[in-house]
């Protein structure tokens, strides 16, 4: 649409240029300088005087036979009586009476000062010299007129009128002058030819301004037309520029500086241009044009290549000039009702200060210009169309605030206050405000029916455009000749129930591979960016930049690539989004809807999910192709329901629900109120990896593992390993998108793993438990009270049996450093202080029941606080009742840690003190204080004394040692020892 209007434009200002030009070349050649003799060196014989007629004097006769020679007259210009000025040859030629003289089949040849020839042909003339006269005073062509311009100086002769040479061809029924007057008119019908230009009128009056020899007015009569042909035209026009600079035309009549003079032109009334079918009516046409010495500035028309067949700037073998059969204007055509008036301008008009030559269509009366394309339906209103040809600009504009409009069907409406465009440089503008609305089927069903608004666009200070050039001007062959659009102030665009409020917005444009049309290739925003589509989500950013894609066979348009800068702010539901950059690909899914393919984001990225789910991060990454999610940071971080996951970089698979680390990190819960142990708080960290798949409820950590938890600051246990492998409740993901929400993620069992023995640097899995007291003479200012110390190659706990196994050899340490009271300790025998199992085989531990199987070279040390002596026990298999260890099931931890019983088996060893004893099983109850030891049949129980020179021996010992009596019973005796 752009290319018809600037076409339509420039087609019609050039088309009345180029009359205005024909029509002074013409009346100007006609009056040509007084003419005087010619220096004859050979007259010839005298014609006969009694041929002349009587009504002529002799003295008149004679004057004409001396310019008359072979039936040619001459004339030479008086000021500079060597160059002829004009001739006039004839068939012959009759004096007439009252000095009248009649010519038959003149054919007249008159040269212009600037080097032009005006060639004029009739069936006959008449004029009227007076008595004393050297030349006609009025006079007329009849019959055939035809009047030839040419360029460069052409003779009478045979080969002295040839068609190449001929810049215009003016054909009229007669022609009349009055050199008294200054005048030269017409009643007849005129018709114009000329490269590009085939143009009609009916009658003229010329005025003159002999003194100066220059046209001082030119009025038609009503009615005209003019057809142009743009190629032929622009060729004519671009080869009088270069032979003006050639001949050095402008540098003045006599070689001073040149002669300068303005004309402006008026063509009135039902002014209708066409141009292959996009037509222009205004009220009237106006031309000013600023000349050199009678012709036009070498410079007065910018050259442009507006036909080009394609781009050629890359240095190609096409011509720049080629015409374009498919794009580029055939024809145009100029009509009108009213006058062509051409005036000469004592000033230079307001329109020639930047030009030499400029045009207007206005609509004084109408109020508006309409222009107007067939094919496509499309129009624009305005108050007038102005076209510089110096400066090669085009301009529309509006009035008010109704400004222009224009309209496009199924495309789009627009109203703005104006548009100016540059033809070299391919630069336009729309200053002030404009809008810009979807309609038809551009506008979509929905908005037909009036169920949403129509797209829409709108800015508050400016448009400016950039149009393809090649060759030095705007290529209108080109499908996408119109590149850029850019709005600034403002500018609000609203799409079904999205708006996007911008500062400033660029559109880019494309050729599309379905239309001639060109398509949206991409959309820059910047500034204070805010878009709102409701339910669908909002987004602020202080850029956005916008890709676009045909896809499909219907080259449907479609984002395919979204990026944010600065500030950006996204949110949807109870989810939102904020980075400094995110970056987002689109596609259009089978249904057609567009969908993501890859997200981005970076820089201060967080991410709140409506679960409650906070995500931080450096970065952020989604495939939704692959399925997968990745934060990076320093450390990322994820947080929820009091907990925080940190690590450089997490991976997630939505497809099968793995959640994989492979990086140093983190967790922390910093708020459990509800959980099995009655932890407040508890962390983990490891140095390789994590993968957690949410399907089985399944988490390995790698590396150096740690594990702790914390009920206060007097209550702390720890983990540590090298590898940790947890089961929590599987498919918590799946139960939540059914509704369970509130469902919690439980601790099924934990996995720890220590570092293989086979390792010049093994390490043990281990597992601590420590209790605080405060003591303000610490430096810490709290004190160690009790400690469990639980290490093996690996700890396995299940939460379902609430057991937890050592499968090889390990070892248990409990510390009490409690002080109990003087009564608590004559109750029973004080196992206070340390204790410490070793075993060479496994562990099981039943959390519940306080109980402890050890199998394998079971070693028991135990020293109470103070005491020098260590009490020794090995054997092949011992279980062990502890209380004091918290329990999975919530067991009180009010009592401290420590050795309520034992029952050992298998190769019995004890020592207590300097008593050693040896026995196939023991039993010990620390509430009792007893220690039962027991041999299988056919052994017997050994205890060595230290006063006894001999072992003293039996099938069962019982020893009290809170009264450090040992009873023997053997086969229904009973023996008491010391």
């Amino acid at each position: 649409m752009t290319r018809r209007l600037i076409a339509l434009g420039a087609a019609g200002v050039t088309t009345l240029l180029a009359i205005t030009l024909i029509g002074w070349v013409v009346f100007s050649g006609v009056t040509a300088p007084d003419p005087v003799a010619p220096i004859i060196d050979d007259l010839g014989p005298a014609p006969d005087i009694g041929e002349i007629h009587p009504g002529i004097s002799a003295t008149q006769a004679e004057r004409v036979i001396d310019n008359a020679q072979d039936g040619q007259l001459t004339w030479m210009d008086p000021d500079d009586e060597d160059r002829v000025a004009s001739i006039i040859e004839y068939e012959t030629l009759e004096p007439q009476p009252a000095g009248r003289m009649r010519i038959e089949l003149p054919r007249a040849w008159m040269y212009t000062i600037g080097g032009m020839t005006i060639y004029v042909r009739a069936d006959s003339a008449s004029w009227q010299q007076p008595p004393g006269s050297n030349q006609p005073e009025s006079g007329r062509f009849i019959g055939d007129v035809e009047i030839h311009v040419m360029e460069g100086r052409h003779e009478p002769g045979a080969g002295g009128l040839r068609d190449e040479d001929r810049l215009a061809l003016v054909r009229l029924d007669s022609l009349s002058f009055d050199f008294v007057l200054g005048e030269v008119q017409t009643d007849s019908k005129v018709s114009v030819e000329a490269p590009g230009i085939d143009a009609s009128f009916n009658g003229l009056k010329a005025i003159i301004d002999e003194a100066n020899n220059r046209l001082a007015s030119l009025r038609t009569g009503e009615g005209g037309r003019v057809q142009v042909t743009p190629t032929d035209f622009r060729e004519r026009a671009s080869s009088e520029s270069e032979a003006d600079r050639r001949s050095g035309a402008g540098d003045g009549e006599s070689g001073g500086a040149p002669v300068e003079d303005m004309y402006a032109l008026l063509l009135s009334d039902d002014v209708l241009v066409d141009v292959d079918g996009s037509t222009l009516n205004a009220d009237r046409l106006e031309v000013w044009a600023r000349l050199l010495d009678g012709r036009l500035h070498p410079d007065a028309i910018a050259p442009l290549a507006t036909d080009q067949a394609g781009d050629t700037t890359d240095g190609g073998s096409g011509s720049s000039n080629r015409a374009s059969s498919s794009s580029a204007p055939q024809s145009g055509l100029l009509t009108w009702s009213g006058r062509i008036e051409i005036r000469r301008l004592d000033q230079s008009p307001d329109e020639l200060s930047t030009q030499h030559l400029a045009g207007r269509f206005s609509s004084p009366n109408t109020g508006s210009v309409l222009i107007s394309d067939a094919e496509t339906g499309a129009s624009v209103r305005c108050l007038n169309v102005t076209h510089g040809f110096t400066s090669a600009v085009f301009s529309i504009a509006g009035r008010g605030s109704a400004g222009v409009n224009l309209t496009i069907p199924d495309l789009a409406e627009a109203i703005v206050s104006g548009i100016e465009v540059d033809l070299r440089t391919g630069i336009g503008e729309m200053p002030g405000p404009g809008v810009v609305t979807a309609v038809g089927n551009a506008a979509g069903e929905n908005a037909l029916r009036g169920a949403i608004p129509a797209p829409e666009l709108s800015w508050q200070e400016r448009c400016d455009l950039v149009f393809k050039t090649s060759a030095g001007s705007i290529d209108f062959s080109a499908p996408d000749v119109l590149k850029e659009a850019m709005f600034q102030g403002e500018v609000l665009g609203r799409y079904e129930q999205m708006t996007v409020r911008s500062d400033f917005v660029r559109a880019i444009l494309k050729p599309s591979r379905v239309s001639e049309q060109p398509t949206l290739s991409r959309i820059v925003l910047d500034g204070d960016i805010k878009a709102d589509a409701g339910e669908d989500g909002r987004l602020t950013a202080t850029r956005l930049d916008v890709h676009f894609s045909e896809v499909g066979a219907d080259a449907t348009l479609t984002p395919t690539l979204v990026t944010a800068e600065g500030r950006v702010r996204g949110s949807r539901g109870g989810s939102s989004l904020r980075a400094e950059l995110a970056e987002a690909q689109l596609h259009r899914d089978a249904q057609g809807e567009i969908a993501l393919s890859t997200f981005k984001a970076d820089s201060d990225v967080v991410v709140t999910h409506d679960s409650g789910v906070e995500a931080f991060a450096d970065s952020l990454r989604l495939d939704m192709n692959e399925r997968l999610a990745s934060l990076r940071g320093a450390p990322a971080q994820i947080r929820m329901e009091g907990g925080v996951l940190m690590a450089a970089l997490m991976e997630f698979d939505e497809e099968t629900r793995v959640l994989t680390i492979n990086a140093p990190g983190e967790i922390q819960y910093s708020d459990l109120k509800q959980n099995s142990l009655g932890y407040t708080s508890a962390g983990m960290t490891w140095t390789g990896s994590l993968r957690y798949d949410d399907t089985t409820g399944l988490a390995e950590f790698l590396g150096d593992c740690i594990a702790t938890a914390t009920a206060n600051e007097l209550i702390r246990d720890t983990a540590r390993g090298q590898r940790m492998v947890v089961q929590l409740t599987p498919d918590l993901t799946v139960e939540a998108k059914s509704g369970e929400d509130d469902r919690r993620a439980e601790l099924l069992g934990v996995s720890l793993f220590g570092m293989s023995d086979e390792l010049d640097d093994p390490a043990p899995a281990v597992i601590e438990s420590r209790r605080y007291v405060v003591d303000v003479n610490a430096a810490s200012g709290l004190r160690l009270s009790r400690l469990v110390y639980l290490e093996g190659p690996s700890v396995e706990t299940d939460a379902a049996t609430n057991t937890v196994t050592i499968p090889g050899a390990g070892q248990m340490l409990l510390e009490d450093r409690t002080n109990p009271s003087e009564e608590a300790r004559r109750a029973t025998v004080s196992l206070k202080g340390t204790t410490l199992f070793e075993w060479d085989g496994d562990v099981t531990m039943r959390r519940g029941e306080g109980k402890i199987l050890m199998r394998r070279r079971v070693r028991l040390r135990q020293k109470p606080p103070g005491a020098e002596e260590v009490a020794q026990l090995e054997c092949e298999r011992l279980e062990a009742t502890i209380g004091g260890i918290p329990s999975i099931d919530g067991s009180s931890e009010d009592d401290p840690p420590s050795l309520l019983g034992v029952d050992c088996s298998g190769a019995v060893y004890m020592a207590l003190g300097e008593r050693q004893l040896i026995a196939d099983g023991l039993h010990y109850d620390r509430l009792q204080g007893l220690a039962e030891a027991t041999a299988a049949p056919g052994n017997i129980v050994m205890l060595f004394e230290p006063t006894q020179g001999i072992p003293l021996s039996g099938s069962v010992l019982r020893w009290d040692l809170v009264r450090d009596r040992i009873e023997w019973f053997d086969a229904g005796e009973t023996t008491f020892g010391r």
